[in-house]
Parts: C-alpha cells; sequence; structure tokens
C-alpha cells in the first residue's frame, strides 16, 4: 500500500526542508501532552451523541477512520474502555523495533519509515510514556491495543467486512488526504456499517481554507507569531508553487456535501473556527479569488454529523 504522506514529484530539497521543520515542532513540543483536549474531544463526541438521543460513546462500537503515526485519540479511548478500532492505511511506529521498522519500509515506503523513526525518537517515546503514566493514575491499565489498529484500504469491501456492525464512526483531518473516488466508496461502506441509532462525525480540512494547503507556516497555530513564510496566503488556491509533500484530494466544502449527501442525511456542517484567517483576506486576494465565498474560503477544519438516509 503507498503512504499518501509523502508525494513523489515534491523535489528532494524540499521533503528535507519540510522534514526538519516538522522534527523542529516535534522537538519544542516533546513535553507536552494535553489531556485536556483528549478529554474535550471524548466529551464532544458524547454531546453530539446525545444531541440526537444516541449512545455515549462508552456505550458504543466505535471506529476511528485513520488513526494516523501516533493513534493517542483511539490508544486514549481504549484506556478510557471505549470498545474501539481504528484503520488506517500506513503502519505506526508504536516501538523501536528493526522488525517493526522493516514492515513499515515494506508495507508504506522508506521514507516513511525513516520519519517514524525521527517522530518516535524525538516525541513519539517520551509521549507514550506520560500517557500510560496519566491512564494509571486514572485507575486504569494501560495497553497500546495493536490488535486494533487495522492497517488497511478504508475503501475496501475486505476492510469492511471484517469491522461488523458500529454504533459511532469518527474521522479527524483525514478525508482530505482520500481520493475522491476512494471516497465515494467509503461512504457508501460507512453508511452500511452503522447499526440504526449509528452515527458518524467527519472532521476534513477543507482544502479551500487557508490551512487546506498543508503548510506548516499556515498551520492555525502560526497565525498569531511573528514569523517569516515564504507562501503567501491561500497559496495553494493562488501560484500553488510549493505543494505539500501529502496527498490531497483539493474538495471544496461543497464537494464534501455533495458526497456525503449520497448516503447520508447531514445532520450538521459548522466550521470549527469561524474567520480563521480573515485578517490575512485583502481586497485584493478576495478579487482573485472571487469564485468562492466565504464558507469555502473560511471553512478549513469543517465537523459532518451524518445519519445514513434511511435512518430515523
Amino acid at each position: 500500500m503507498k503512504s499518501s504522506s509523502s508525494l513523489s514529484e515534491v523535489p528532494l530539497s524540499e521533503k528535507l526542508r519540510e522534514g526538519f521543520r516538522l522534527a523542529s515542532m516535534h522537538f519544542r513540543s516533546r513535553r507536552e501532552i494535553d489531556f485536556c483536549a483528549l478529554d474535550k474531544c471524548v466529551e464532544n463526541y458524547d454531546a453530539t451523541l446525545a444531541r440526537y438521543g444516541r449512545l455515549s460513546v462508552r456505550s458504543s462500537k466505535v471506529l476511528e477512520i485513520g488513526f494516523g503515526a501516533r493513534p493517542y485519540r483511539l490508544v486514549w479511548l481504549y484506556g478510557l474502555g471505549v470498545d474501539v478500532l481504528g484503520v488506517d492505511l500506513d503502519k505506526p511506529a508504536l516501538k523501536l523495533s528493526p522488525r517493526s521498522l522493516l514492515q513499515i519500509a515494506e508495507q508504506n515506503g522508506t521514507e516513511r519509515a525513516l520519519k517514524s523513526i525521527l517522530r518516535y525518537c524525538i516525541s513519539d517515546s517520551h509521549r507514550w510514556l506520560q500517557m500510560a503514566s496519566e491512564i494509571e493514575r486514572r485507575g486504569r491499565a494501560f495497553r497500546i491495543p495493536e490488535d486494533r489498529l487495522i492497517v488497511a484500504d478504508a475503501a475496501s469491501t475486505e476492510f469492511w467486512a471484517q469491522v461488523g456492525r458500529l454504533d459511532f464512526i469518527y474521522s479527524e483531518d483525514v478525508f482530505e488526504h482520500i481520493p475522491s473516488d476512494d471516497l465515494d466508496a467509503l461512504i457508501e461502506q460507512m453508511a452500511n456499517a452503522l447499526r440504526p441509532n449509528g452515527l458518524a462525525l467527519i472532521r476534513p480540512m477543507v482544502f479551500t481554507g487557508i490551512c487546506g494547503g498543508h503548510h506548516l507556516e499556515w498551520f492555525p497555530h502560526t497565525f498569531n507569531q511573528k514569523i517569516s513564510r515564504r507562501t503567501e496566503p491561500w497559496e495553494h488556491l493562488r501560484r500553488d508553487r510549493f505543494p505539500a509533500n501529502t496527498y490531497l484530494n483539493r474538495l471544496t466544502r461543497k464537494d464534501y456535501v455533495d458526497l456525503f449527501a449520497r448516503h447520508f442525511r447531514i445532520l450538521e456542517n459548522e466550521t470549527m473556527n469561524p474567520d480563521l484567517g480573515r485578517q490575512f483576506l485583502t481586497s485584493e486576494i478576495r478579487a482573485e479569488l472571487s469564485q468562492y465565498g466565504d464558507d469555502e474560503l473560511f471553512s478549513n477544519s469543517v465537523c459532518f454529523v451524518l445519519v445514513p438516509k434511511e435512518m430515523p
């Protein structure tokens, strides 16, 4: 399986530049793991489920689509006693061993394996120790449930055949990395897998937002920092000189609405951070991007809450 976390057409010099910046970012944050944010994430899921009369997360069978290189959210839920499993195209590095890294290289390529080694050495090993300590402090045994971290194509019928019926499906910042044709198949499988009263919560980073190009210098936490940027606001919609070293399907917010509407009723379609980037939208840029309305340019992370069409 080819990893979506790198692109062959991106020059090596750009990959090295991005890798250095990522490593620096991970090193600066190696002492921090935001357990409050993880708790708030669980509270948000529960609040959404309760709003529509559904079971709580702890009473549900749950699937995460795209647990990523650091499956902290899934492991946190599992540590709280949630019946959760996840799927991702890439195998995560959960321990530093020759066998594990060889498996990553064989499944997802050498570049992915090298990224995993660096990330694990810089921050991941320390963060797993932090999470173990916090979960045990709360009275539960810590375990990374490797048997629940399924490495597979989430759009494949083979994967869904082994999953069974589900009460809740969630995905955070993943759908933008899946080709639109695969998304159509995946969304149909999601609708078929949910039990009566099942719910899905999907939060993609929409391409048309200022963060949608996945440039590190336009991540939300940089907006209040005085940094030198070589890319322009909404670079990916304008000059597009430096594509990110990751696959992006370039779907708009309306594209997601159209895809979801084929198999789901959309209960919520809400921007998580309204007006993010407005201070950078000059009259000149607005004129240049006149084909996009504010609902697209300030989309960024959008939360879609979905219920299969045949469900009440």
